[in-house]
């Protein structure tokens, strides 16, 4: 009988962090799409109406060079982090700067399959970019890149740090406590 409650115990754990994922994925989603929504009712000069199909198609700077050819294939990110990180360095400013970085991570995780190089990207949002209205996505993808790489101290940190931003009762805070073994 403690075989399966064991095992009961396991797969709700295993649902839990599945459930918690999703939730997190689908709240990404969301955010991004209500932000692409709220920037497309924005006027923009046409010289400026170019469109990414990435994460960040947010708001241009009025500065921007419109002779500059926004890359929108995913399947080159490689042209994509570098056209971001040339925003970014023209812009370094831009109330956009923690999508961008996000989207920089995500390339680099999803596309290019390299997590050591997502880390930093991730964990400048966590520091320097707190209350973004993304944040939420960025935990879970940088838990996962730290598992990837070994990294078990920065894993142990971002579980801390996202039981320390949420409240307890939020999916954010069970998953991380339930990952550090806290349940």
């Amino acid at each position: 009988m403690s075989e399966f409650k064991n095992y009961t115990k396991t797969y709700s754990s295993y649902l839990l962090l599945g459930g918690a994922i999703l939730l997190i994925i689908l709240g990404s989603v969301g955010a991004i799409l209500g932000k692409i929504n709220s920037v497309d009712a924005i006027e923009v000069p046409n010289s400026l109406s170019t469109t990414l199909n990435t994460t960040p198609t947010l708001t241009m700077d009025a500065k921007e060079n419109s002779e500059t050819q926004v890359p929108t294939d995913l399947n080159k990110p490689d042209e994509l982090i570098e056209y971001y990180k040339k925003y970014l360095e023209q812009n370094p400013q831009s109330p956009d700067t923690p999508a961008y970085l996000s989207a920089m991570g995500n390339l680099y995780k999803m596309k290019k399959m390299d997590c050591a190089s997502a880390i930093p990207y991730y964990e400048r949002i966590i520091i320097e970019y707190p209350e973004w209205e993304g944040i939420k996505s960025v935990y879970p993808e940088l838990a996962t890149c730290y598992e990837e790489t070994d990294n078990y101290r920065g894993k142990i940190w971002i579980y801390e740090e996202m039981m320390k931003r949420f409240p307890e009762d939020s999916q954010e805070y069970l998953f991380a406590k339930t990952s550090l073994g806290l349940q």
